[in-house]
């Protein structure tokens, strides 16, 4: 976390475009102010509508996180697309008039930058609205316009824009999800072919879920390393009443600028976003449902989309090459996982991990994990850690040791030094120092009694002196490594 030396704030030019939508949502949050909207649900409101996330509490973040719908705290394509229709549904009237379409066409394209702007033109607002505007001039060209040119337009005009969209996370995720609902989404809706209107309504929308999942999973979990598998009960819940609360929020956000909005109808508005707020905390609770701590690698993720592209292609055109590369994509995942299942049991380890207010250090040795934490009894902060550890390795038991003061890695030695400031050895020469729990020691004269190579500082020291003792390495030339900024401290070799 900076601190408040450490950052400056600069305020919006007022000439300038940003400047401007900054001015204007200020205004929308301060005229939304005066109907005292609980917390948590205006910040959710400020997150759909604005695109502003900022006040949303970590709590909540999480819930929507954990229940797979993070999507719907940002305005991204789900958005702008849902408007997209609500906004072509309403100027539909416009092609009775003559060259009605065309200015059904500029109207459609202004309304939705207009959007972008007051949304604060943020990459991912600006992305979504591209693509979308891509989408609406197809659909003036042609009734049964072509999906796909129109995403590749918007997809290759935004990168010649800025180059570097194509290492955005965003930006592969959105472009990821449409493409796979575009692709693989007709193939699952001819799985099965329901007759009652109503339920194949919904199958349509469960389609859509699972076909953007599938397509974002290897990117979620290379990025993210989790995966809620009740992603498609959010799916389901939400997103066909997304279209009404974006609606039934521009309604109240234009009457309230308009300071005409009865109390009712926001009363009316806050309830509805609480109880799409308790509903993903509902799914949120089912951790069982939620896998974390996934291992995905970047020549996984590689792979599994060679094995999707090359599926759906296959699925579409029935080459015997495209069979012959989804074999050899999985013969290379399954041959890279027998690779690091051989070269992890012939490493040797020892890993300090952030912990705050806490230390937790795990000594891998041929495979066996051994784990040393600093709690002094079995309580739920170490009960989540094990479960943290668990799906890493399999030798984790339900029990772990206490932090020793010495440990031997190879021919290297490990010194801890705690509160007690204990160190004074004089036939210890360690390599590394881990100080934790804020030793009382004078670091200077440590380091020229033991001479060591490398200080690793843990989170269970305060960040006071953490920032003293980084001054003393420095000025001492001594590697300083501190897990708050770093994260888990390694010194591993392979025999």
């Amino acid at each position: 976390v900076l601190k408040s030396d450490e950052f400056i704030v600069q305020k919006p030019k007022s000439n300038s475009l940003k400047g401007d939508a900054f001015k204007i949502r200020k205004k929308i949050k301060e005229d939304l102010k005066n109907y005292n909207f609980s917390k948590n649900e205006l910040s959710v409101i400020h997150a759909i509508l604005l695109g502003q996330r900022q006040d949303i509490s970590k709590e909540v973040f999480d819930n929507y996180k954990n229940a797979g719908a993070i999507h719907i705290l940002a305005v991204s394509g789900l958005h702008i697309g849902i408007i997209l229709l609500l906004l072509n549904f309403l100027l539909k009237p416009i092609e009775l008039f003559s060259y009605g379409r065309h200015i059904k066409l500029f109207l459609l394209i202004l309304f939705l930058w207009l959007y972008a702007f007051i949304a604060g033109l943020s990459p991912s607002v600006v992305r979504a609205v591209a693509m979308f505007t891509a989408v609406a001039v197809g659909m003036l060209a042609n009734q049964t316009f072509d999906v796909k040119k129109s995403l590749v337009l918007s997809f290759f005009v935004l990168l010649l824009i800025n180059p570097l969209y194509l290492f955005d996370v965003g930006f592969q995720l959105s472009y990821i999800a449409v493409f796979s609902i575009v692709f693989i989404q007709p193939i699952l809706t001819k799985l099965w072919k329901p007759k009652p209107k109503a339920i194949n309504y919904l199958w349509q929308l469960l389609t859509v879920s699972f076909a953007a999942q599938i397509g974002i999973l290897p990117l979620s979990l290379y990025y993210f390393h989790q995966f809620p598998t009740l992603f498609f009960i959010s799916s389901l819940v939400i997103i066909p009443f997304l279209g009404i609360i974006l609606g039934y929020g521009f309604i109240v956000i234009l009457l309230s600028t308009l300071k005409l909005l009865p109390a009712f109808i926001a009363k009316g508005y806050e309830y509805s976003i609480h109880y799409m707020n308790k509903f993903v905390q509902l799914i949120s609770d089912q951790e069982q449902f939620i896998f974390s701590n996934i291992f995905f690698s970047l020549f996984l993720t590689l792979c599994s989309y060679f094995i999707l592209i090359a599926f759906v292609n296959y699925y579409y055109k029935r080459k015997y090459n495209l069979l012959v590369l989804i074999l050899v994509s999985v013969l290379s995942i399954q041959g890279y996982l027998i690779y690091l299942k051989f070269k992890e049991s012939r490493t040797n380890k020892i890993l300090v991990y952030h912990l705050f207010n806490n230390t937790l250090i795990e000594n891998k040795v041929n495979g066996k994990a051994f784990f040393y934490t600093g709690f002094d009894s079995l309580k739920a902060e170490e009960i989540r850690i094990i479960k943290f550890l668990k799906p890493r390795n399999k030798n984790v038991g339900s029990k772990m040791s206490k932090v020793k003061n010495y440990y031997k890695f190879q021919n290297k030695k490990v010194l801890i030094i705690d509160s007690l400031g204990i160190y004074q050895i004089k036939e210890l020469k360690p390599e590394i120092i881990v100080l934790r729990q804020t030793p009382k020691i004078n670091l200077e004269r440590t380091i020229k009694f033991l001479n060591p190579k490398t200080i690793v500082a843990d989170g269970s020291n305060y960040n006071k002196e953490i920032l003293n003792w980084e001054k003393t390495c420095k000025k001492l030339n001594i590697n300083f490594f501190n897990t708050a900024k770093n994260g888990a401290f390694q010194l591993s070799c392979t025999d």
